[in-house]
């Protein structure tokens, strides 16, 4: 069984992980250079931060027995709206954005006890997990994937190249 602990100790660690990766970087290289795609740091963080509101948006609406708000149905075009309307948002405001909304993330499982983690109810999107996965595979997994793409810039950035990379 997941435990709330377990899964405090993985969102905190990604969250450790991404802003690590982009330390020492001048706010203009986090605002406008590509960490993914077209996406910066400034934007990756925005992304964070929104998808995690949304997540503990649904997590109260279930454990509150409230009606699921209306689904996203397009996972991309939802981002990409995001994005735009972040626009130009200084990459400060961008990582404090990211830092309360996982603080709002660690609240929410605070307020958690380790067997309603089994709870079923929709996510943002429709679908119907338990808790654990919204805060695992939405959370945990989604943060560490970007914390993995920023560890990869950083290298970059820094001239050294990826283990991956071919010469």
């Amino acid at each position: 069984m997941v435990r709330v602990s377990e899964l405090k100790q993985e969102i905190n660690e990604a969250h450790e992980r991404f802003f690590a990766a982009l330390e020492g970087f001048e706010t203009t290289d986090l605002e406008m250079k590509p960490i993914s795609g077209v996406w910066s740091a400034r934007d990756m963080a925005g992304h964070m931060a929104d998808w995690h509101h949304e997540i503990v948006d649904s997590v109260e609406r279930i454990r509150a027995n409230q009606p699921p708000a209306r689904p996203i149905r397009d996972v991309d075009a939802w981002n990409h709206d995001q994005a735009a309307v972040r626009g130009i948002q200084p990459w400060p405001e961008a990582a404090e954005d990211l830092r309360s909304a996982w603080a709002r993330v660690i609240e929410c499982l605070d307020q958690i006890q380790d067997d309603e983690l089994e709870r079923k109810g929709p996510y943002p999107t429709g679908t119907v997990e338990p808790l654990r996965s919204f805060f695992r595979r939405l959370i945990a997994r989604h943060v560490a994937n970007h914390a993995s793409e920023a560890e990869r810039w950083r290298m970059r950035m820094l001239g050294i190249r990826d283990r991956g990379e071919q010469p």
